[in-house]
């Protein structure tokens, strides 16, 4: 049995979104790219940082674990704060909440004002992931449908590993 798909009729990817389910897509994304952005420029530059405040390389790595562990306290807020407000409130407080610490923190007078910024700053990093994700995913039904199915795929290549594995150099 063959079937036959008449290509004239179907509709291109890009314009099945309505204009809501993209405006939610594009926040999420931006959310997204600007902390992987801070993430890999706070890496590159930490040891300018412990030059320019004189201490050392594993104080600034501190500053760097703590940003992360608060990005814990952050997705607990916007968990807490998306079941009352809904995922928008959340995510557009977050972005403005670890833009504006990240803005004071590059004008740090001391290290411990750093600290205190990049502190702060975790906890708007941690809250955006969460309400970013959930507004995407809610805004487009057929991506929470995908985004399930590869996450259950995932986690069942994890619990039932193949009987074979490849080694680096055997990869194709």
């Amino acid at each position: 049995m063959s079937i036959t798909l008449n290509s004239s009729s179907e509709i291109p990817w890009w314009k099945e979104p309505s204009k809501e389910q993209w405006k939610a897509w594009i926040a999420a994304w931006l959310g997204w790219t600007l902390d992987a952005f801070d993430f890999t420029i706070f890496l590159l530059i930490m040891v300018p940082i412990a030059k320019e405040f004189d201490v050392p390389l594993t104080a600034v790595t501190v500053v760097f674990t703590i940003t992360l562990w608060l990005r814990l306290v952050g997705a607990t807020a916007a968990g807490w704060m998306a079941d009352r407000m809904g995922r928008k409130t959340p995510l557009m407080i977050s972005i403005l909440w670890y833009s504006l610490c990240n803005f004071i923190a590059g004008f740090s007078p001391t290290f411990a004002f750093l600290f205190f910024f990049r502190a702060l700053l975790g906890i708007g990093m941690g809250a955006e992931w969460p309400s970013g994700a959930a507004l995407a995913m809610e805004s487009a039904e057929m991506a929470a449908v995908i985004a399930n199915g590869l996450s259950r795929r995932h986690c069942s290549s994890c619990a039932f590993p193949r009987k074979r594995r490849f080694k680096p150099d055997e990869w194709p």
